[in-house]
């Protein structure tokens, strides 16, 4: 079977004005939470333990850490980028109050729609994000940041889009020009997002020596699961 790139993710909104976020590079990681709520249900004098009754299911929590990159085309990645994720977590005052809308009935932020592939469509609003710019233009103007993001969901498990098991990207190669400074392992990171993987474009470029190599020059970066 032939290895395919990874799709890009992204988060959208589904409803108000329009905005998308691709994801420059996959996160290598994610966590998901859930909790329920159990109330204690009459005292507990001379026990351990009380009985519990069932409060209800609250909704589930998924984080993940976005890496963004401009660099090469000299862009401000908040303009690219991370702009647009504050965007969606803003009240827009057309949309309508629902179950988990704004609690004074003047708009609410969008639902958004996290899609990765075939495999995950997830139907959640922003609940947080945060955002590490971490190299600049000369100008001042961020070119790199890391972003955290907090997604809370919006619709029951069970109204969840049916998803296929299966998932398809573009395959082939590409290439990448070294910035000053960089290494492998940073340039396994921008593409992959996931610095380990050094050693594909290492053996993809003939590299004996993962620090010989230039800035400006071209290297050859394989599909991923090509190591």
């Amino acid at each position: 079977m032939a290895e395919n790139w990874p799709t890009k993710g992204s988060i959208e909104t589904v409803e108000g004005e329009s905005i998308k976020v691709e994801f420059a590079y996959n996160p290598k990681e994610y966590t998901v939470s859930k909790q329920n709520t159990w109330n204690q249900s009459g005292a507990n004098r001379g026990t351990d333990s009380a009985a519990l009754e069932f409060g209800g299911g609250n909704p589930k929590q998924i984080k993940l850490s976005l890496f963004f990159d401009t660099f090469e085309d000299g862009e401000d990645v908040r303009a690219r980028y991370t702009n647009n994720l504050f965007k969606m977590m803003e009240i827009q005052p057309d949309l309508p109050k629902d179950n988990v809308g704004s609690a004074n009935g003047q708009g609410q932020p969008p639902k958004c729609k996290l899609q990765w592939g075939k495999v995950w469509t997830y139907f959640c609003y922003l609940e947080s994000v945060s955002c590490q710019f971490t190299l600049f233009l000369s100008d001042g103007s961020p070119v790199r940041a890391q972003a955290e993001v907090g997604l809370k969901q919006a619709v029951d498990e069970k109204d969840q889009p049916r998803t296929n098991p299966s998932s398809g990207g573009e395959g082939g190669e590409r290439s990448v020009i070294v910035r000053p400074a960089e290494r492998l392992d940073l340039i396994a990171h921008r593409v992959y997002g996931d610095a380990r993987l050094w050693r594909v474009i290492a053996r993809a470029n003939g590299l004996h020596d993962p620090r010989a190599i230039l800035p400006g020059q071209t290297l050859v970066i394989p599909p991923p699961n090509g190591q």
